[in-house]
Formats: structure tokens, sequence, C-alpha cells
């Protein structure tokens, strides 16, 4: 018992068992990255073929430091592997908005539009119904 006691005095002692017993008792938090629509009840349900869709996304920065994240906008189907893209900074702790305004170019109906976090494996996606010509290119064949 004395040497159990010994033991732990010393490693409260040192600045390394300090942090051991620091990493062991007390719940550290963990870094994560959000991704969410600025406002999802006013995504585009409907996408006129050849003009473009306009949505804004928040990418919130939860990690131990400040954060350069990668991202694509993607529909499908399509004929392109993504329409959009960028990097944005968000300082630590904080979230910034990306406004998306581009012709995704679908290739039939349902289109689903999505945005990928490239480093984060984070995605979100809404679906929008196409009209006019394209639309009626793509039913045909």
């Amino acid at each position: 018992m004395v040497l159990v006691v010994v033991a732990i005095a010393v490693s409260l002692l040192l600045p390394v068992g300090r942090h051991q017993w620091a990493e062991s008792l007390i719940r550290q938090p963990s870094p994560y990255t959000t991704l969410a629509f600025e406002n999802p009840t006013a995504l585009p349900t409907v996408l006129v073929a050849g003009h473009p869709v306009s949505f804004t996304f928040l990418v919130g920065n939860h990690e131990t430091r400040d954060a350069t994240y990668r991202y694509l906008v993607t529909c499908s189907p399509s004929k392109k592997a993504f329409y959009a893209g960028g990097t944005v900074t968000v300082p630590m702790d904080r979230s910034r908005s990306v406004k998306v305004s581009d012709d995704p170019e679908c290739s039939g109906s349902p289109c689903q539009i999505s945005v990928v976090l490239v480093d984060y494996a984070e995605t979100i996606a809404f679906n929008v119904r196409l009209t006019g010509i394209t639309a009626n290119e793509a039913r045909l064949g």
C-alpha cells in the first residue's frame, strides 16, 4: 500500500505524470466539424434547366485550431463530376457561410445537389425537380 501511495505522489510531482492524470480523469473535448445548410426550408425544390441554383451552407470548426476546408458541390445525375468548389478558412470555434450560385447542369430529374467537405468526409444534400427543355430531353433519351 505504501508503494502505491509513493508511486502516485511521484507521478503527481512530475509534469508528465500530472498530464497523464489530467488526460485520464478529466474529460477531453473531441474535435469535430459541422456542415449544414444555412436555411434548409428555403432550399429550392424546382430547377429550371440551364439556370443557376442558389443556396448557402455553413461550415463549423470545432477542431483544436483554425482550419481551411476544401469543398465540392456536385449533382447527380450529371455529365460533370462537380460543378462548383473552393476553400473556406474557419477560425477555431467559429462558423463561416458559403454562398453557391451556379448552373449544376443536371442531366435528369430528380437531381440531387450535394456539398462535400473533401478532407472531412462530411456531406449534405437536397433534391430538385428539373423543368425546362433540358428536362424534357433527359426524359426522352
